[in-house]
């Protein structure tokens, strides 16, 4: 086995593993940051990161199996996780202001 392919190889199986943990970090952000002063910031974050994750996910079984191609409806989604980051972060923003 070559080692570019080893490497391709390598990067196939990480990239879901990865993303597994954070579809798991995203869902315990979610239940620790609820009902503080930044908990509705912390949602949306939380919200991008799994859906980021997700698409990420999608994108990785669809490539495998040879359905995913460029412009496919699975980047929406991905374009959604990057919306909530935003504003998640802007949420934040506002929130330290306030106090």
């Amino acid at each position: 086995m070559s080692t570019e392919n080893f490497l391709t190889k390598s990067f196939d199986v990480a990239y879901p593993v990865l993303d597994s943990m954070a579809v798991v970090l995203a869902v315990f952000m979610f239940f620790v940051f609820r009902g503080g002063k930044m908990a509705n910031a912390w949602v949306w974050i939380s919200l991008g990161l799994l859906l980021s994750a997700l698409a990420d996910i999608s994108f990785s079984l669809g490539t495998l199996q040879g359905w995913y191609y460029s412009g496919n409806p699975i980047e929406l989604i991905q374009f959604s996780g990057y919306i909530c980051f935003a504003i998640g972060l802007d949420e934040q923003r506002r929130a330290i202001a306030i106090s």
